[in-house]
């Protein structure tokens, strides 16, 4: 079966919030437009309530409908986004953030326009908490057709009371930029950072300070309503001397270093960035059940639990970690228990369920309660090389400023005993992208194919493409192949190449992608598949899934000899259960003057040819497939070894040695049976391959 697909590549998308100003919320929206717009996205805030605080990021577009937030009512709002919609334009993803109310507001606008876009909602604090303050409830929440929830807690409300709601685990992304890294903790020093308000609850960590036996100092960075009520507390408890009031700042996480631990004290958070940044830095978090820090919180290993407004056992904690009674706790083990929340990896996971929505795919395998982990995939380069100091550093490069992020790709590169400076270029690139780059040095001139294959066995990551050395790819190639691997999954997606002799390209995908999916449930769809992608049988180009190579194990590079690719993609074409096909030229093919098909051993190169297309066919058979393929194999063996090949040799050399002109006549009647009763050729094919096979 064969299926026509058509994505967006750079869809438009609507962030819709009704009040905000500084905070984690507006964090979180500003990484995330920042990351969207950087992927080609156009991403617009639609502020319904305005006064003057302007928090938006500055290449962001920003828009409010309203600048007072007095007598509004949610017809008002709907009203209001409608009108923006007719004037600016529809998006294809409305993200409708914080109230649940926003969903509502995405929907009844988006009847009012007639048009229909993907709404989405992305709620930051527990439902029960917006439902008691009147931002929305659940019936709100029905209107949405994806749901991004930020905790496990938000999930489950959601999933309990929309049954058939479709959310995604995302978590709030950490800026690394901001991290102060500590490796070793202060001493009896406590860190606050966030809002001074009154569901942060911080009376309750002054109130355990004054009780603790030991003495602590607290530390608080943030600024709010609450600031002069916790100044007077700590004079009341006596404490003052050991309070230190910061207010707002750029930079928070500077004080780590001089801290002992994170203390939170919530009534309620739905993401507790703060605990997330401070782990971020190596710095434990001592956290009430309420902070929500038990999903990410392992007690005694990375921070310390107490039940709500339990001062004295808040008290205790300090008392024991002071005394030395309660474990000590690893820096770089809060570090990596943070790690899913690094910008890096948050942000495109977020961005891949996003780009999926948005163009109306539901990505089943990462729905929750089924996986909640981020989507966090690399793509492993393989690149075999062979004296290409000329060409190699433009490859590599095209790999390194790839738009998927280099913390998603791993490049392997094989040396084929290369006397020129390959092996050096290599050594040098390993060197200054140690954590991406590895280089094998094969000890001994083995051929491309072994080198493949000795590439194939460093890759780690969960898809595997191979870029030959004097060729390079466009910057969204893996990007673009990826995508569309994970909205579509298939076990290999293909794109179109490119040759070049002198400047490399520079093409980038348009907004409308069109590719073709081929589906193989029956022998019809395994001929069509191979005879519509047999004629490009280079490796190059494709994104394969890694576990589709290791469950078929036929599927590898022939050594010593030259068309090995030719092998590996015929075996892949006689094996995929699914292949997807996108029309965009993301490869580019290098006409290099000195490479194999341009040099003078090009006939034995081609008999090669004949020799892996007979091993193909031998496998084919022990395959089961060689039968219902024989039409599509005796028709690209003619093409490629007898058409093609004779062709190129009468033209290019003296003559075509007559012993190998026999082989492949006598192969080819074998294919063909002696007859030209072939569906794919034409009457002068069918009377040239007559009088070939009745030769003498």
């Amino acid at each position: 079966m064969k299926l026509n697909i058509n994505m967006i590549y750079n869809p438009t998308i609507d962030i819709l919030i009704a009040v905000a100003s500084h905070g984690g919320v507006e964090e979180c929206i500003n990484m995330l437009g920042r990351f969207l717009k950087g992927k080609g996205c156009r991403v617009r805030v639609i502020q319904l309530v305005y006064e003057g605080d302007y928090w938006t990021d500055s290449s962001i577009e920003f828009n409010y409908i309203y600048s007072t937030r007095e007598n509004h009512c949610a017809q008002d709002f709907i009203d209001g986004y409608a009108d923006f919609l007719q004037r600016e334009g529809i998006p294809n993803m409305t993200i409708a953030a914080a109230w649940p109310m926003m969903t509502y507001v995405a929907y009844r606008a988006s009847v009012k326009v007639k048009k229909d876009f993907i709404i989405a909602s992305w709620l930051h604090a527990p439902l029960n908490m917006y439902k008691s303050a009147g931002y929305g409830n659940e019936d709100h929440l029905k209107y949405a057709d994806v749901h991004f929830a930020i905790s496990n807690e938000i999930a489950s409300a959601i999933s309990q009371e929309v049954p058939s709601a479709v959310i995604y685990r995302v978590n709030n992304p950490v800026n690394m930029s901001k991290i102060h890294r500590v490796n070793k903790l202060g001493e009896k020093t406590l860190l606050f950072v966030g809002r001074l308000s009154a569901e942060k609850n911080i009376g309750i960590i002054l109130s355990a300070i004054a009780i603790a036996k030991s003495s602590w100092k607290l530390i608080i960075v943030g600024d709010g309503d609450e600031k002069n009520a916790l100044q007077k507390l700590a004079e009341e408890l006596m404490i003052s001397d050991r309070v230190t009031f910061i207010g707002w700042s750029k930079d928070p996480w500077k004080y780590a270093q001089e801290a002992s631990a994170l203390v939170l004290s919530s009534l309620y958070e739905g993401s507790p960035l703060a605990a997330i940044e401070a782990l971020s830095c190596g710095l434990p978090v001592i956290a009430n059940e309420s902070s929500k820090v038990n999903e990410i919180i392992i007690h005694e290993k990375n921070g310390y639990m107490y039940p709500d407004n339990n001062i004295k056992e808040l008290a205790e904690i300090l008392d024991g970690i002071a005394d030395g009674a309660l474990p000590t706790i690893s820096p770089d083990y809060c570090r990596e228990s943070a790690r899913n929340y690094n910008s890096d990896i948050t942000l495109y996971d977020f961005y891949v369920k996003i780009y999926a929505s948005s163009n109306g795919r539901k990505l089943f395998q990462n729905f929750y309660p089924k996986k909640v982990q981020p989507i966090n995939d690399k793509i492993s380069v393989v690149i075999p090389c062979k004296n290409v100091d000329k060409y190699l550093k433009r490859c590599l490069d095209s790999v390194i400023k790839q738009t998927i992020g280099l913390e998603h790709i791993e490049i392997i590169t094989v040396d084929d005993c290369s006397t020129d400076d390959t092996l050096k270029i290599l050594l040098d690139y390993e060197k200054n992208y140690p954590e991406n780059i590895c280089v094998v040095q094969l000890s001994e001139t083995q051929g491309p194919g072994a080198a493949r294959n000795a590439g194939l066995e460093y890759c780690r990551g969960e898809y595997i493409t191979f870029i030959d050395s004097d060729d390079c790819i466009s910057e969204d190639m893996l990007e673009l192949l990826y995508l569309s691997a994970v909205l579509y999954p298939t076990d290999v997606v293909d794109c179109e190449f490119e040759m070049f002799s002198d400047n490399m390209p520079s093409s980038k995908a348009s907004n409308d992608v069109h590719s073709a999916a081929y589906v193989i449930e029956n022998s019809d769809d395994r001929q069509k598949l191979f005879i519509e992608h047999a004629f490009i049988s280079s490796v190059w180009g494709r994104l394969y899934r890694k576990d589709f190579l290791q469950k078929n194990p036929m599927i590898h590079f022939p050594e010593a000899t030259t068309m090995e690719d030719m092998y590996f993609c015929y075996c892949a074409l006689g094996t995929a259960c699914s292949w997807q096909s996108i029309q965009f030229k993301g490869y580019y093919y290098f006409k290099n003057p000195s490479g194999i098909m341009r040099s003078k051993n090009t006939a034995n190169y081609y008999m090669d040819v004949h020799r892996v297309f007979k091993k193909l066919v031998d496998t084919f058979e022990v395959l089961r497939i060689k039968e219902s393929c024989k039409e599509e194999l005796a028709y690209v063996y003619y093409k490629k070894n007898f058409t093609q090949i004779v062709e190129y040799m009468m033209i290019n050399f003296d003559s075509f040695p007559k012993e190998n002109y026999e082989i492949i006549r006598e192969y080819l009647k074998t294919l063909f049976s002696g007859d030209v009763n072939n569906k794919y050729l034409d009457e002068s094919e069918k009377r040239m391959l007559l009088n070939v096979f009745d030769e003498k």
